[in-house]
């Protein structure tokens, strides 16, 4: 996983936490990729690249002034990339899919775990990037909540 994109995350969990409602990125594509991902999906409020300062500028969503992501957690790395194949995706989403939401990289682009199941790709897999745990009276999910990477690890591995 590239550094702009660790980068990426923890701007925005910090300033999620800060209830800052604008942050700003620098411009990569691998950044892009994974922006427009987070907003088509609604994770995000708005983004686009502002020339004055050469960077990305993104909108986080709030609603009741509780932020939509509550919290980011890395789960690849440079020195270790975590892989799912394809025949543990569907044990994985029947675990943990009201909990958090899977970003994964695979030779089709960045996309959500429950997406590498869709007619179009139906045996990939990937490398999971990261876990999302979202603000669940927002998104209408379950009310458990895992926030450890030893949890995720544990439904990946299995």
């Amino acid at each position: 996983m590239n550094i702009h994109i660790i980068n990426l995350f923890s701007i925005i969990k910090v300033n999620s936490i800060k209830k800052n409602s604008v942050c700003y990125v620098f411009k990569n594509k691998k950044i892009d990729k994974i922006l427009h991902l987070l907003y088509n999906e609604g994770f995000i409020k708005l983004y686009y690249y502002d020339e004055s300062i050469k960077k990305y500028k993104i909108y986080l969503k709030y609603d009741f002034n509780n932020p939509f992501i509550r919290n980011i957690i890395n789960l690849s790395k440079p020195s270790y990339k975590l892989e799912i194949s394809a025949k543990k995706i569907n044990k994985l989403l029947g675990k943990i899919n009201y909990d958090y939401l899977l970003i994964s990289s695979s030779k089709y682009g960045y996309m959500l775990i429950k997406d590498n199941l869709s007619n179009n790709n139906n045996n990939i897999g990937g490398q999971v990037i990261a876990a999302f745990t979202l603000n669940t009276s927002i998104y209408k999910v379950r009310r458990k909540h895992i926030n450890s990477k030893k949890s995720i690890y544990k439904h990946i591995v299995i």
